[in-house]
C-alpha cells in the first residue's frame, strides 16, 4: 500500500441512480417486466443481492433494451460486484438513450469512478471533466479529479482539486485523505496529520486514513501516537478485508444465511451500526433468519438510544416466529432503557427460561435488581448465575467488577483473570482487566498487553478509552489524545469521552 490516496472501493448501492435517471420518454413495460424491475431494485437497494437483481434487470432489458433505468441499474450491479468492464459498457450505452442532463452528469461521474478503479486515469479524467461541465460546484467531482491528478503524477493540480472539494463541502472524506497523502509526499507532515485526523473524524473505520496518519505522525516524530495509529490501521484493514471477503462469498451464495449473519455480526462488532442494521435488514427477507435479524436490529437501535425504532423492530420480531430467548432479552433491554425495571426483570427471566446461560439476560437481571433493591439483590442474582453456569466467563467478569467497586483489587484481578482464562475472546472482560491493572497501578505492562489484544481483535470505543488512560498514566499525552479521539469518533454521544478528549487537548495546549 502506498501513501497515495485511492478511491474508497465501497460497494455501490444499486438504487443510487434509480431516482435520478430520467429521459425524454416514459417506458411502457409489461406487468411482469415492471414487477421484475421493482423486485430487482428492492433486492439491490435493501438487501445487496446484486447478482439476483442483475437477473431481473436483464429480464427487463430483454423486453426493452432501451429502458434506461434498467441499463443504469444493471451497470450499478456490475460495479458493485467488481465487474468493471460490463459496468463501463452499460454506462456508456446509457448515454445514447436520451438521458436528461442531470442523469448524464450522474452516469459520467460513475464512468469516472469505474475508470479510476480500472487504472484508466486519462479516461476517468475525461469523464469527470465532462461531468463537471454539467455541475461546476460538485464537491465529489473535485475530489475524484484530485485522485486522478495524483495518480497521473500532478500533485499540485491534485492539491488544488482537493482544496476546491473542501471549499464546497468540508466533510468530503476522500479530499481530506487525498490532501493528507499529497502533503505527506511534499514533506509537509503537519498538514498531512491535520487532514488525516479530519478524515478519521468523518469515518473512523477507514484504514487508509489511519495509514496516512501513522506515516505522517512518524514523520513529525510523534512515535507513540504513530504506533497507536498503526494499530488502528491494522484493525481497520482487517475489518475491511473481512467485509470484502464476506461480501464476495455472499455474491456467490446470496442465500447463505450463515454468511449473511457473519456480515452483520462483523459490522456490529466494530460499532458500525448503520452497516450492521443494513446487513440484518437483508436477513429479514429470509424466513429462517427474520426473527433473529429483527431482534438484533432492535438491540442496535437501543445502542443508538432510539427506543421507538427498537420497539418497532421487536414488534416485527415477535410477529416473525415462536417464542424466542433473544427477543425476550431484547425486550428486557428496551424496558431497561425506559427504566421499567419490573417489566425488564420479567423479560429477562423469560429469556433465561429458554436459554439459561444468556449473559445479556443475566447482566440485565442484575441491573434491574440493583435499580429496585440495591446491591444485595443484584449480588444474589450473580450468585444464582454462577450456580447455574459456574464456567461462565461473563459471570466471573461481573464478580470481579463487584470486587473492584468494593476496593478489593486483588480479588477483582483474580476473578477477571479467571474470566479471560475461561474465554480469551471475552474482550469486554479483557478490557475491564486492563483498566483495573492501569487504574490501580499494579501492572501497566499487562494492561497494555491486554488492551492491545482487544484492539487487534475487536476494537471498541471502550478499548480505545482504556488505551488513552494507560498512555496518560505513563505520560504519553499525545498518544492518549489519539486514542481518545478514536473512542470519541466511534461513540460521539459519549459525554465522558468528549470530556477526556477536551481535557487532553487543553493539557497539550491545542
Amino acid at each position: 500500500m502506498t501513501a497515495r490516496a485511492r478511491p474508497r472501493l465501497t460497494r455501490a448501492v444499486a438504487s443510487l441512480l434509480l431516482t435520478s435517471v430520467w429521459a425524454a420518454h416514459v417506458w411502457a413495460l409489461s406487468p411482469e417486466a415492471q414487477r421484475r424491475y421493482e423486485r430487482g431494485s428492492e433486492m439491490a437497494a435493501r438487501h445487496g443481492q446484486y447478482r439476483d437483481a442483475l437477473e431481473d434487470f436483464r429480464f427487463v432489458l430483454g423486453e426493452d433494451a432501451a429502458h434506461a433505468p434498467a441499463v443504469v441499474s444493471a451497470a450499478q450491479c456490475h460495479a458493485a460486484l467488481g465487474e468493471l468492464e460490463p459496468a463501463r459498457e452499460l454506462y456508456t450505452r446509457a448515454l445514447d438513450l436520451g438521458l436528461a442532463p442531470a442523469s448524464v452528469f450522474t452516469v459520467r461521474r460513475e464512468l469516472g469512478k469505474v475508470g479510476l478503479r480500472q487504472g484508466a486515469f486519462a479516461y476517468a479524467q475525461t469523464q469527470l471533466q465532462t461531468a463537471r461541465r454539467l455541475a461546476e460546484d460538485d464537491a465529489e467531482i473535485a475530489a475524484l479529479l484530485g485522485d486522478v491528478y495524483q495518480k497521473r503524477g500532478h500533485p499540485t493540480r491534485a492539491i488544488g482539486e482537493y482544496t476546491r472539494a473542501l471549499s464546497l463541502d468540508p466533510d468530503v472524506r476522500a479530499a481530506h485523505i487525498g490532501l493528507a497523502s499529497a502533503h505527506l509526499e511534499a514533506g509537509d507532515a503537519e498538514d498531512a496529520v491535520r487532514h488525516a485526523q479530519a478524515a478519521i473524524g468523518l469515518d473512523p473505520l477507514d484504514p487508509d486514513a489511519w495509514y496516512v496518519a501513522a506515516r505522517a505522525l512518524t514523520k513529525t516524530g510523534m512515535r507513540d501516537e504513530a504506533r497507536a495509529a498503526l494499530a488502528s490501521y491494522s484493525a481497520m484493514r482487517a475489518y475491511a478485508r473481512d467485509v470484502e471477503a464476506i461480501n464476495e462469498s455472499l455474491a456467490r451464495e446470496p442465500g447463505n444465511l450463515g454468511i449473511l449473519q457473519a456480515l452483520a455480526d462483523r459490522h456490529a462488532q466494530m460499532g458500525a451500526v448503520d452497516a450492521a442494521i443494513a446487513a440484518y435488514e437483508r436477513a429479514t427477507g429470509v424466513d429462517e433468519t427474520r426473527q433473529a435479524a429483527y431482534a438484533n436490529i432492535a438491540l442496535l437501535w437501543l445502542s443508538r438510544a432510539e427506543p421507538g425504532k427498537a420497539e418497532e423492530a421487536l414488534c416485527a420480531a415477535s410477529a416473525s416466529g415462536a417464542e424466542d430467548a433473544t427477543v425476550h432479552g431484547a425486550y428486557g433491554e428496551l424496558y431497561s432503557a425506559r427504566r421499567e425495571w419490573q417489566n425488564a426483570a420479567e423479560s429477562y427471566r423469560a429469556a433465561l427460561s429458554l436459554e439459561p446461560s444468556m449473559p445479556m439476560a443475566w447482566v440485565g437481571l442484575m441491573r434491574a435488581a440493583a435499580m429496585t433493591g440495591g446491591r444485595a439483590p443484584a449480588e444474589a442474582v450473580l450468585d444464582e448465575w454462577l450456580a447455574a453456569d459456574p464456567a461462565s466467563s461473563p459471570a466471573w467478569s461481573e464478580r470481579g467488577l463487584l470486587h473492584y467497586r468494593d476496593g478489593e483489587h486483588d480479588a477483582a484481578i483474580e476473578a477477571i483473570e479467571g474470566a479471560v482464562a475461561l474465554d480469551p475472546a471475552n474482550y469486554e472482560a479483557a478490557n475491564n482487566l486492563a483498566w483495573v491493572y492501569a487504574e490501580t497501578g499494579r501492572d501497566l505492562h499487562r494492561a497494555r498487553e491486554l488492551v492491545d489484544g482487544v484492539i487487534a481483535s475487536a476494537p471498541t470505543p471502550a478499548a480505545y478509552d482504556t488505551l488513552a488512560y494507560i498512555e496518560q498514566q505513563v505520560g504519553n499525552l499525545r498518544a492518549a489524545l489519539v486514542a481518545i479521539e478514536r473512542a470519541t469518533a466511534m461513540d460521539p454521544r459519549n459525554a465522558e469521552y468528549r470530556k477526556r478528549q477536551d481535557d487532553l487537548r487543553r493539557a497539550i495546549g491545542q
